[in-house]
């Protein structure tokens, strides 16, 4: 399991940059944390990947932005490391003091210790005895473990247990699908703070207890305890049958979908939440700050607890409430009341959620004119179509194509109007511009307002409210009220509503003059988002050399992001490698020259791979590449600001200067005829017609290197202006010219001399 990078030298103390490399190696660890903030771990350095993943992995930490990977490693810091490795609530033992220095043989020697066998992908009818590892993703069936399962980071993706009994503990630390079928059983499972986003499918009487610590869960099957144990948990339930949930730290959110049941939670955190339209027969509060959401829950604000709000109603100290049964996502009723007046689907026609009684036809508010203001909508969203249905008017969002929507704010206008809040889910917005059916007052006002789950995810609440806006808890939602002069309307009302993955349906009521009301239902349902839009890839030419430019539209912050170019044959050969500086929401654009060091062979088959983490989240682009001569030459600047010709001096024979001279001739007979052309600002050299060059040149120039006669507007770095030639030289390597490629000389400002060395990739010359 645990193995030395190269085998010898067990006696000898182990440095932390090799424990690092043991223990990536040993759990299959591939994810990368971001190194940016360490200043020891320089990039060309061999161990450079391991630290970044130990990192991400949450077993090095460092201090102070030191990681100190060349210092030798104390049994005190290798127990630590285990401890972390293996979720460990005690420090394992080592066999000599904690400060003394451990050596590579006994660091290899504790972890085998702790972990002493593994499995691979498809073994079943084993016995296993002590803890375990699987570090592939994969089927497993028929296996009991007498000790702890750790599903390391290699394993992540999907794992099905089918008959695997596990005596221990069942530990998740990759993130991705985990599966217990058939007899499956563990008597506490843990979902690591570090797997990231786990889903967990368990059938009856697999999972008795239920750790979870990662920042994203979903639980789908039957489970008896679940506790949430760190910050910040957003625990899922999809066709869960839960038998108690507690919230056991701050900032914890539960979202019940249909079909989910609950029998009942307890809140011992603060600033919690819980939401969604699934059964939550009762919740008992005992923290500060909780929202509960879920329809027909029984609700008891226990002594001690503070500000629990039950679908838009405070709570105090011991007290209890049961809201309304069986209604739907936002808070309106699913049987159509007694009244006579109609409530299609139970939308309501008013912000007060109560019956509405439509209006007289004749006095009806004419049908408003409404648009979508594309610059502050995410996209693909490309309309919206107003409908009346009976007493309802609907809002029905047009795609351009089957895509799923860009995540994050489309604008810095729709930013700053929602100061930047992250909802932590993923979020769209609509820009609306509405253009009044009726005649407005000209000393009037209109008010607007709307409701929705999505302001409380991004954490308004009513303590926003200001002097320009308001904020009110109802319906299940957050309501965001505003009032605007009529006068400030001849360019339309202008409404801006964030959606988000929450199913709902957005009311949008406008009372136009302070006196017409009109109320709009957005039709959002359930969006699905991604990450980021499709990059585009464009080349083009500049003054500077072809240029490549990679844009596309982010999301949100993310933590790293990284663009490689590599060889499809040998994807380990990076030909160009560039980390963004830019890390926040917004346009991105990836641009670099291609010349010198950062052109790739021509011809070669390429890959250009983008690579993006936030999280769990993990996005990946590729596009396939391959660059000529002839379509790097088309990209080359024509502009006339620098001269290439035939080098002279006195001192060359007649011989030496004619073949010089035929080097710039297709048709001469000297050697190498046809081996130079200038063209714009390109030196063209055919590679085919080299042969030899540098054994010429040392034999009659003394030195392996090619003179070429630049005239330029300014000075270029590299040539010659001394007086053994009586023009300003730049000497070409003549070994290297028989390398295909693009070479650029170039000053700080001005003109560049472009040298492009062809062969059979380039039209005209040898082909």
């Amino acid at each position: 399991m645990f193995t030395l990078l190269e085998s010898g030298g067990e006696d000898r103390p182990i440095t932390r940059a090799e424990a690092a490399a043991v223990v990536v190696r040993a759990f299959g660890a591939t994810e990368e944390a971001r190194m940016q903030d360490y200043v020891d771990v320089p990039r060309d350095s061999w161990y450079r990947q391991d630290m970044a993943r130990v990192v991400a992995m949450g077993v090095m930490q460092g201090y102070g932005g030191y990681l100190r990977p060349q210092e030798t490693l104390t049994h005190e810091e290798a127990a630590l490391i285990f401890k972390r490795l293996f979720c460990l609530d005690w420090l394992p033992e080592g066999e000599k003091a904690e400060h003394e220095p451990i050596t590579r043989g006994e660091f290899v020697q504790m972890g085998a210790r702790l972990a002493p066998q593994r499995l691979t992908a498809g073994s079943q009818g084993w016995q296993m005895e002590g803890t375990t590892l699987i570090t592939q993703k994969g089927n497993y069936s028929q296996l009991v473990v007498m000790g702890d399962l750790i599903l390391t980071e290699g394993a992540c993706g999907r794992v099905c247990l089918e008959d695997v009994v596990v005596y221990g503990r069942l530990v998740v630390r990759g993130s991705g699908q985990v599966t217990m079928k058939s007899a499956s059983w563990a008597d506490q499972v843990v979902l690591s703070a570090v797997a990231g986003s786990v889903h967990l499918k368990a059938e009856m009487g697999c999972v008795t207890k239920l750790k979870v610590l990662t920042p994203m869960a979903t639980l789908s099957g039957f489970f008896t305890q679940v506790d949430l144990e760190s910050d910040s948990v957003r625990l899922l339930l999809s066709s869960a049958w839960v038998e108690n949930v507690r919230l056991l730290a701050d900032h914890n959110v539960v979202m019940a979908s249909p079909g989910s049941f609950v029998r009942y939670m307890e809140s011992w955190g603060d600033q919690g939440a819980i939401m969604g339209t699934g059964q939550v027969e009762q919740v008992r509060a005992y923290g500060k700050v909780l929202y509960v959401e879920t329809p027909g829950t029984q609700v008891i604000a226990l002594p001690g607890s503070d500000d629990v709000w039950v679908g838009g109603v405070l709570l105090g100290g011991g007290s209890l409430v049961t809201p309304g049964e069986g209604q739907g996502p936002s808070g309106w009723p699913e049987e159509k009341p007694e009244e006579p007046e109609k409530l299609d689907d139970g939308d309501s026609g008013s912000s007060g959620g109560g019956p509405v009684i439509p209006p007289d036809e004749t006095e009806k508010w004419p049908m408003d004119q409404i648009s979508l203001e594309s610059a502050h909508t995410s996209s693909p969203i490309s309309g919206v179509t107003a409908e009346e249905d009976g007493d309802t008017r609907k809002l029905k969002l047009e795609m351009e194509k089957e895509e799923k929507l860009v995540w994050g704010y489309p604008s810095q206008e729709t930013r700053e109007t929602f100061e930047d809040r992250d909802p932590h889910t993923p979020f769209g917005m609509v820009g609306l511009n509405i253009q009044p059916g009726g005649e407005l007052k000209e000393d009037g006002t209109t008010t607007v307002s709307w409701n929705s789950k999505t302001l409380l995810a991004m954490g308004f609440s009513q303590e926003d409210s200001g002097d320009d806006v308001t904020y009110k808890q109802e319906n299940q939602g957050l309501t965001r009220q505003w009032t605007v002069k009529n006068s400030e309307l001849e360019q339309g009302l202008r409404v801006f509503v964030p959606i988000s993955a929450l199913e709902e349906q957005i009311p949008i009521t406008i009372r136009w003059n302070d006196e017409e009301e009109v109320t709009y239902q957005l039709c959002v349902g359930t969006p699905e988002f991604q990450w980021m839009t499709p990059p585009e890839l464009t080349v083009e030419s500049t003054s500077r050399g072809p240029q490549i430019t990679l844009s596309y539209q982010r999301g949100g912050t993310v933590e790293s992001s990284v663009l490689r170019l590599v060889s499809v044959q040998e994807p380990q050969q990076e030909y160009g490698r560039w980390e963004s500086s830019h890390l926040e929401a917004g346009e991105v654009s990836f641009q670099w020259i291609l010349t010198g060091e950062n052109c790739p062979p021509f011809g070669e088959e390429l890959i250009l791979m983008l690579e993006e983490t936030c999280g769990a989240e993990h996005k990946t682009w590729e596009k396939e590449l391959s660059f000529t001569g002839e379509e790097l030459g088309e990209l080359l600047p024509e502009e006339e600001g620098v001269l290439a010709s035939v080098a002279q001096n006195d001192s060359l024979t007649a011989e030496q200067t004619q073949v010089l001279e035929g080097m710039w001739s297709q048709g001469g007979e000297t050697p190498f005829a046809g081996l130079l052309s200038f063209e714009g600002q390109t030196l063209k050299v055919d590679t085919s017609k080299d042969q030899g060059l540098g054994d010429w040149c040392q034999e009659n120039l003394g030195r392996r290197e090619l003179p070429v006669a630049v005239y330029s507007t300014v000075l270029l770095p590299g040539v010659d202006t001394g007086f053994e030639w009586v023009t300003p030289v730049l000497w070409l390597d003549a070994d290297e010219l028989a390398q295909e490629g693009l070479g650029c000389v170039a000053a700080e400002e001005g003109p560049a001399l472009f040298i492009l060395r062809y062969g059979n990739t380039i039209e005209g010359g040898t082909n």
